[in-house]
């Protein structure tokens, strides 16, 4: 049975992903179509998460960008350290998924 899978990681061109499985009669089933269903699911969770720290990390510097006060700049200063600290792992989480599927 043939699964196609396509996914978007971090605005890289889409991979199309092709498992065939089968099982000889007799045997249990492999159940590859609910592991490449999970794949997809933690693929499209860490994406969706990637993308809105990703946002956030926009908003935060705009807001540095046009903010006066030095005690909010430092704030927000930290606040984007720790978003960039977040979307590197998440980014690394990505990649680690990608290349297991490589």
């Amino acid at each position: 049975m043939p699964l196609v899978s396509t996914m978007s990681i971090n605005n890289a061109p889409i991979k199309t992903i092709l498992i065939l499985a089968a099982n000889p009669k007799g045997t249990t089933s492999l159940q590859l179509d609910r592991e490449v269903r999970d794949i997809s699911e933690s693929l499209q969770g860490l994406q969706q998460q990637y993308d809105l720290f990703n946002e956030k990390l926009g908003r935060l510097r705009n807001t540095i960008a046009i903010e006066t006060d030095e005690a909010v700049c430092f704030k927000l200063e930290k606040q984007i350290e720790r978003t960039q600290l977040e979307c590197k792992r998440l980014d690394e989480q990505l990649e680690i998924i990608n290349n297991k599927l490589q």
